[in-house]
């Protein structure tokens, strides 16, 4: 029972005992009943008009207003404020792209969740700061278990960059965005929390150039869609959905990359990612563009078949946009173009090989095996 339920019953049970302990005559006893209802009515009232507005203010919270939700062993709450400061501090150096304070507060033995370790995460983020002018990155703890030594936050986190883009000795600012949610690890060592592991589980990244790029994107009239996990060895499909304006005239694929070949130099790649990593590159290297045709509405479909080394895949598109009605500038004609790149990750896990046959043959022979025994 609320706080406001237990008043309102306090009140009626007033009532209802200064009812019957009145005894006097009918217009007296008439007064003193009308009177006691109308305090009731308005007590009622203004309970009733607290609780709403409670209830509106709590509604218009936004969610980086509220706190993250905490699950963890009894009385470990005490330490929520120092692992958020740590996951603070490391959001403010990447703003900084300052790459010794965020790996300051990565244990040594750290490993990613695609197997990487800590130094070839920094050579990686370091190359991606390097490349960039401008950078926003922000992130948002949804929920956080502590017990023991141990803390795991999820996370949900956003990166907003300008990619310096060079080509023939020409400059150009490449938009990038990106969105993910995972899961960070952090453990208590020599009396400071590290982080010891990071797992992503949904990405999606854009890139484009140029504005009719961001018109297109901004207007949704285009997007990448793939299953967020599949298992090794199964085929799963990928569609580049678009819904174009006659006037755009677009050019697009798509395509799929194995995380390691993403992050890992060719020579550590084991035989079977280097045998799968070539069948990608015959794909890549044969791959024609296709015209993205205002009149098709079932977009561009590709089917693929996942790896057998459980390694998370990155599937991809690049379109190709150009403006058919021409633009007046500084006294010349020119059409709008642009370019769009969208990927997206795909968990790769493994598949069960434990039959439901086997398990109910496995349960029967315990089963008979126990009863032997009685």
């Amino acid at each position: 029972m609320s706080f406001f339920q237990k008043e309102l019953f306090k009140v009626s049970s007033f009532d209802l005992q200064l009812i019957s302990t009145i005894n006097f005559p009918g217009r007296i006893s008439s007064f003193f009943m009308s009177f006691s209802r109308f305090i009731k009515c308005i007590f009622i009232l203004f309970i009733l008009f607290y609780q709403f507005n409670f209830a509106t203010s709590a509604k218009n919270l936004k969610p980086q207003d509220q706190k993250p939700h905490y699950i963890g062993c009894y009385g470990e709450e005490s330490q929520v404020p120092e692992v958020l400061g740590v996951y603070k501090q490391i959001s403010e150096a990447i703003n900084r792209k300052d790459l010794h304070s965020i790996f300051s507060y990565y244990a040594e033995d750290f490993t990613a969740g695609d197997g990487l370790n800590l130094e070839k995460v920094k050579k990686n983020i370091g190359q991606f700061f390097e490349g960039t002018s401008k950078l926003k990155f922000t992130g948002n703890v949804t929920s956080i278990y502590i017990c023991g030594n141990l803390a795991t936050l999820t996370v949900i986190e956003k990166l907003e960059a300008i990619e310096d883009y060079k080509e023939e000795a020409v400059s150009i600012p490449v938009n990038f965005l990106s969105t993910s949610q995972g899961i960070l690890t952090m453990e208590r060592q020599n009396n400071r929390w590290e982080v010891i592991s990071e797992k992503t589980d949904t990405e999606y990244l854009v890139r484009y150039i140029g504005d009719l790029g961001k018109e297109i994107l901004e207007s949704g009239k285009i997007k990448l869609v793939a299953p967020e996990q599949t298992y090794a060895g199964e085929n799963y499909i990928v569609n580049l959905e678009y819904d174009l304006p006659e006037n755009i005239q677009a050019l697009g694929f798509v395509d799929k990359k194995i995380s390691s070949a993403l992050n890992e130099d060719e020579s550590e790649n084991t035989e079977q990612q280097k045998k799968e990593e070539s069948v990608n590159n015959k794909i890549t290297l044969n791959q024609i563009s296709r015209s993205l045709s205002s009149q098709n509405k079932d977009g561009l479909k590709r089917l693929f078949k996942a790896n057998d080394s459980y390694m998370s895949e990155f599937v991809f598109c690049q379109v190709e946009l150009i403006d058919l009605k021409s633009v007046e500038t500084k006294g010349k004609t020119k059409s709008k173009t642009g370019l769009i790149n969208m990927g997206k990750r795909v968990n790769v896990i493994p598949k069960a090989t434990f039959k439901i046959e086997e398990r109910k043959n496995l349960k029967k022979s315990l089963k008979e095996e126990y009863l032997e025994k009685e």
